[in-house]
């Protein structure tokens, strides 16, 4: 099984956090079987801050690979053997041409995965970015659209789990004062400034098993541990 972690905006310029993580996944090993895919917080919109609308694109790709870049550090500097991957590198991610439509009504990417996994297999964790290659070339892409065609082309055995890391730095959604094992994604309104709601609705119908965890939840080689997510 591959385990795929979805960083939100709170997470990825959380320095303490992605130490944590860091270090947790330096031990995995080449069981870990792990992929990162991350939104860019707020550094896109800072980034375009009274800018010229003409540079408007090229300023938010080079942010973006300067975020994902920073994660990279992060986790390696603790030991992680994360690599830094953009959604654009060898046609990972591209816009659709046919014009087809997500659920959602976001549009559809193609994706180009099987290198991604071999190097999965090999030990690394790449880190990804939302980026992608269009008619216009780069461009800036749904990050929650990337992590779920990751998710859908993986043909490991056991398919694919994810994380979504809870704001509160506990590893379950608590409701009432009490840990429900699972909730369903139905229910998460009442938990919009604790977990990315955008990613879990995706997500939940893209992979085997969609947990709301924190760093000490991830686990290699087992279930990630926190709240389950089901439909």
């Amino acid at each position: 099984m591959i385990t795929l972690l979805f960083l939100d905006d709170r997470h990825v310029g959380d320095p303490l956090f992605l130490a944590d993580l860091g270090r947790r996944l330096s031990k995995f090993g080449r069981d870990g079987r792990t992929v990162i895919v991350h939104r860019v917080g707020e550094a896109v919109d800072r980034g375009l801050e009274n800018s010229d609308p003409r540079d408007q694109a090229l300023i938010t790709e080079k942010t973006i690979r300067e975020t994902n870049h920073g994660i990279v550090r992060r986790l390696t500097e603790e030991g992680a053997p994360a690599v830094s991957i953009q959604g654009s590198d060898r046609g990972l991610f591209r816009t659709a041409d046919s014009g087809q439509r997500t659920t959602d009504g976001g549009q559809r990417l193609a994706t180009n995965a099987n290198w991604l996994f071999e190097m999965i297999d090999l030990g690394s964790i790449p880190v990804v970015s939302p980026l992608a290659v269009g008619a216009a070339g780069v461009q800036a892409v749904d990050p929650v659209d990337c992590a779920a065609e990751i998710a859908r082309s993986a043909a490991s055995p056991g398919g694919v789990q994810a994380a979504l890391f809870c704001s509160t730095r506990k590893g379950w959604l608590f409701q009432g004062g009490a840990r429900p094992e699972s909730t369903m994604v139905s229910d998460l309104v009442n938990h919009a400034d604790t977990i990315d709601v955008e990613a879990a609705v995706a997500l939940v119908k893209a992979v085997e098993r969609l947990v709301a965890t924190n760093s000490l939840g991830v686990v290699a080689g087992l279930s990630v541990n926190g709240t389950v997510i089901t439909m």
